[in-house]
């Protein structure tokens, strides 16, 4: 439905970090036909199953690499008894006793700053970053650097992995309105912009868009869909 509400927009560059087995690109794309796709996954099983979910689908690159606040590497741990599907996260989250073996594996996996890779592919802007990196969003946005500032709309995920990675929904509300965003939960018919309160810190999960403030165009498609 957020795809769908702006449609209309130039979008230009999407970046997808924790792209999967390539089902939101292949939503995103849907939208947004003539936009070019920086796909970014860090678990190689994956890597196979989004090439055959994207194949024919121009101008979608996929990078074998994960985003983060630093160029480094990162330990990772997911269920390998999932073949295509494996929740992967650097935070494995504190699970009810009948589900304590689903993270049977980890691999170590390179990760880099976004900035970084703008700068390698001499990139300026970011119409679009979907961040989806099970507990590890705020890294993600923090290895932007200053260049948060040329990203024009962020979707990211909150809950209960944030428990063990200890990024509060106030630190993404302290650096992003650093940066002069405004925030808002993600519903099926709006997005919801509000100030924060500690009775957010729920970790029930779902999606959190971020916007500059003085964008106003953005803010009337979303405050209503």
């Amino acid at each position: 439905q957020l795809l769908k509400k702006i449609s209309g927009l130039n979008i230009d560059i999407i970046f997808d970090a924790g792209a999967n087995t390539g089902e939101w690109a292949k939503t995103a794309k849907k939208y947004f036909p003539d936009s070019k796709l920086h796909s970014f996954e860090i678990l190689p099983v994956h890597w196979n199953e989004f090439k055959k979910n994207t194949t024919n689908i121009k101008n979608i690159f996929l990078k074998k690499f994960g985003l983060s606040d630093s160029d480094n590497v990162l330990e990772i741990y997911y269920n390998s008894r999932e073949k295509s599907d494996s929740m992967a996260s650097a935070y494995p989250q504190f699970l009810m006793k009948s589900e304590r073996n689903y993270y049977n594996s980890k691999m170590t996996c390179v990760v880099k700053k976004g900035e970084t890779y703008l700068l390698e592919n001499k990139i300026e802007k970011i119409d679009i970053l979907k961040i989806d990196v099970e507990g590890h969003e705020l890294k993600v946005i923090k290895g932007f650097g200053n260049f948060i500032r040329n990203i024009r709309l962020i979707q990211f995920e909150y809950g209960v992995y944030n428990i063990t990675s200890k990024d509060l929904l106030c630190d993404f509300f302290s650096y992003l309105e650093s940066y002069n965003f405004m925030i808002g939960s993600l519903y099926p018919r709006c997005v919801d912009f509000f100030d924060y309160e500690y009775t957010k810190e729920n970790f029930l999960g779902g999606n959190f868009i971020a916007i500059n403030n003085g964008d106003e165009e953005l803010k009337a498609l979303l405050t209503r869909f």
